[in-house]
């Protein structure tokens, strides 16, 4: 970079001496767009410039004149994101079906601050953790983090059995549970476990170009 900006795919991979792998694991993981390239677009731009022979040819274009590659929704692109880096910086799966979920009552995380202890309330969020430590007698305890924030959820052994299809298997939910607060610090006691349908992101996926459904693993207990 003291030497100059970057002026294409191939000057960077000349200069850095990026092979194909890198290269691709940079574009997938979107790094390329300060050259001027969407993900898609640099993804086509290295397959293209690269063969078994010859490595990247400086001053050759990515694609045709003319021709252009489908424009990527939020959500695709949110998907991509996770899948290559583990998080997204420009949106979150639950933000995105944020209209859905509040029409059926659902609050962010961030008003759990404002609400009263003891009360019920609806929630949703991604896993990104299940533990059940071997002293707390079957009880399940679990992180839900949505575009807010991050909720810890306390889940009795009973109910985590019987809707363990949902509570162990699925990594976007819905939860409703009871408000424990103490200063800054809340959980939930849940009460009940729902799936997210796909139904909630269909305005975002008009252009199915990838599968709908969200993958994000969480750290699960054994």
């Amino acid at each position: 970079r003291h030497a100059g900006a970057f002026r294409s795919v191939a000057d960077l991979a000349r200069r850095a001496s990026l092979d194909q792998s890198a290269l691709g694991a940079l574009a997938r993981a979107d790094v390329l767009a300060d050259l001027g390239l969407s993900r898609r677009e640099a993804v086509w731009t290295i397959e293209g410039l690269w063969t078994k022979s010859t490595p990247l040819l400086e001053g050759l274009a990515g694609t045709d004149d003319g021709d252009s590659l489908p424009v990527a929704t939020r959500f695709e692109e949110m998907q991509l994101d996770f899948k290559y880096t583990g998080l997204s910086l420009e949106a979150h799966p639950i933000g995105l079906a944020r209209k859905w979920l509040a029409q059926r009552g659902v609050v962010p995380i961030s008003r759990l601050l404002a609400m009263d202890p003891g009360c019920m309330v609806k929630i949703a969020g991604l896993v990104t953790s299940r533990q059940r430590p071997q002293t707390a007698s079957g009880v399940v305890f679990m992180s839900l983090e949505d575009e807010t924030g991050l909720a810890n959820v306390v889940v009795w052994p009973r109910v985590f059995e019987s809707q363990r299809r949902v509570a162990r298997g699925e990594n976007l939910v819905m939860v409703t549970g009871k408000l424990q607060r103490h200063n800054e610090a809340f959980s939930l006691v849940i009460h009940r476990f729902r799936k997210i349908p796909q139904s909630a992101w269909g305005e975002l996926r008009k252009l199915p170009v990838m599968p709908p459904a969200f993958k994000k693993d969480s750290r699960d207990f054994r």
